[in-house]
Order: structure tokens, then C-alpha cells, then sequence
């Protein structure tokens, strides 16, 4: 049995420019749920779907764990809303198929110890460049740098500048058909971030298919 994982770090910095722009953003999820409710035109009792919204306040419980299922909607948002009084966000949308194999009795999982969560959100901080190092490996019974200290102080992650670690891979059992290549369940991982409530559309020409989309320049530094 062979496991590849690896992370990647989203912030706002221009080193990493994948993240949600601007310094004052938050996190929440959406999930969908099954609501009993009651119409005033009916005295039966209809099942109907709702999305439910956790925010997260504090990075310990912005966590999720590997073989945790993970919310529909990853949401990093700003404080600034659209015309609809929605906050403009970016989806993170992550794809894996890989498992944590250690645990944490296992004397090597503390040098490991960013491969336990698929995510975790995090308060951005100059002494927390690097999930891990390459002397980790030298000696993972007491490792120079280890990602489960970043998320011990639990700091507040509300209006802050956020930084999220992305944790992705996949797990290969070989068989005669792997040779010379290495395949997997699923041919892909890797992850997306998408707008959400971001954009939108202004006006509609008649004469013509085209279309004015928001000027989202007009934010201003610090947020989305």
C-alpha cells in the first residue's frame, strides 16, 4: 500500500496569491439539511431542504480531520457585501481521496502532524511560514517544526487575516496493471476556489449577448 499526500498554504500574501485578497476575511460553512415544517394552506407536515450556516470563531474548531466529511460550502468571506446584503466570499472546493495511516500514539505522527486534517483555518503569523521541514524527517521523534503547536493557541479567526491549509492525496494498491504506472481510484486531486456571491450582473445589453459585470476593484484594500 502507497499514500501520496501533500499540503498547500492559501493566504493573501503575493507569494501566494490563491487566497481570498485583503487581510479582514472569516470562515464559515454551509450545510445542507432536512427541515420538518408545517404550511398554512395544508395540515400535513413537508420535509424541505435548507442550507444551515456554522461560523467558525477560534482556529481549533475550524479543523476537519481526515475521514471527516467535509461541509458542502468551504466559504472565506469578506466583511463587504453585494447589492443582495450577502457577504462576497470565495468556495474552497477540495478533492482526495487519501487517509491519515498514522495516528497520533505513533511516535512519527508529531513530524507528520499536518497530514492529520484535510483543512485547517488558521491566523496568519510570521513565525508560522512552513507546515513542516525538511529536518523533520531526521528526527521525527522531536521535529523542529510542528503543525499541530500552530493551532494549540486557538486564536480568534473573525475579520482576520486567514491562512488555509490544504491537505490532499491519494492511496495506491498495486496490482499487474500498475506497472510501469502508478493509478489510483481517482485519476485527480487537488482543489478550486470559486466565487461565491462575488459577481454579478449589472445590466444586460439588448443588441448584443454581452454583459457588465461588478467592479469589484471598488472594495478597496483589506477584504475580498
Amino acid at each position: 500500500m502507497e499514500g501520496e499526500s501533500f499540503q498547500s498554504k492559501l493566504d493573501s500574501k503575493p507569494s501566494s496569491p490563491l487566497m481570498v485578497p485583503g487581510t479582514n476575511n472569516s470562515f464559515h460553512t454551509l450545510q445542507a439539511k432536512q427541515k420538518n415544517t408545517t404550511n398554512s394552506s395544508s395540515p400535513r407536515r413537508l420535509v424541505q431542504d435548507v442550507m444551515e450556516k456554522t461560523q467558525y470563531s477560534q482556529e481549533r474548531l475550524a479543523t476537519f480531520s481526515f475521514g471527516q466529511t467535509l461541509p458542502s460550502f468551504l466559504l472565506f468571506s469578506s466583511p463587504k457585501k453585494d447589492i443582495w446584503g450577502y457577504r462576497r466570499s470565495y468556495r474552497l472546493k477540495i478533492y482526495s481521496t487519501s487517509e491519515q495511516r498514522l495516528t497520533p500514539e505513533t511516535q512519527e505522527d508529531l513530524a507528520f502532524s499536518w497530514a492529520r486534517y484535510s483543512l485547517a483555518v488558521s491566523k496568519y503569523s510570521d513565525s508560522e511560514q512552513y507546515s513542516t521541514s525538511i529536518y523533520n524527517q531526521n528526527h521525527p521523534w522531536d521535529p523542529p517544526v510542528v503543525f499541530e503547536d500552530f493551532l494549540q493557541d486557538s486564536e480568534n479567526i473573525e475579520d482576520q487575516d486567514l491562512v488555509a491549509w490544504v491537505t490532499v492525496g491519494f492511496s495506491h494498491g498495486p496490482h499487474s496493471e500498475a506497472a510501469p504506472y502508478m493509478a489510483s481510484s481517482r485519476n485527480f486531486v487537488g482543489f478550486l476556489l470559486l466565487p461565491f456571491n462575488f459577481f454579478y450582473i449589472t445590466e444586460k445589453h439588448p443588441a448584443t449577448s454581452a454583459t457588465d459585470i461588478s467592479d469589484t476593484g471598488s472594495l478597496g484594500a483589506g477584504s475580498a
